[in-house]
């Protein structure tokens, strides 16, 4: 890869077979979490995050190619999210920042069926954190 970044993907976009939608060429780097920050959904039904001190969002982080980025920023438009930064711990233990898209400021919502059983499929499949897990099967859609 010549040119990329690293993205932390949490909710339905954590799966794998979402981020090959949006890039083959996207490596998977391994389950993260970002600390301080609150998994939620917002008003439109799509996952965001938002900060809160002591929380733990779980998803993945990637490193995608920079020519990704422009499709990232269509979609997180379309689910009323923008672009950011976050720290996350790596699957290699260091704390590290990465691309976000989320909108801290929105206000918090019911998630969307498919966005939620997206999130709870990845969550699952992924092996994420097991009290996120039971945190988001608490979610009704």
């Amino acid at each position: 890869m010549a040119s990329g970044f690293l993205f932390f993907a949490f909710g339905d976009m954590a799966a794998e077979a979402r981020m090959e939608q949006i890039d083959p060429l996207s490596d998977l780097m391994g389950v993260s979490k970002a600390p301080d920050q609150r998994f939620t959904f917002n008003a439109q039904g799509f996952a965001n995050l938002k900060p809160e001190p002591g929380a733990n969002a779980w998803g993945t982080l990637w490193m995608v190619p920079a020519t990704a980025m422009e499709a990232l920023d269509r979609q997180a438009a379309e689910r009323g999210l923008q672009r950011g930064v976050v720290f996350v711990i790596s699957p290699a233990g260091p704390r590290v920042p990465a691309t976000v898209y989320s909108n801290p400021g929105a206000e918090d919502g019911k998630p969307l069926p498919e966005m939620l059983a997206g999130a709870v499929e990845a969550a699952e499949n992924l092996k994420l954190d097991r009290r996120f897990r039971k945190e988001l099967s608490n979610w009704t859609a």
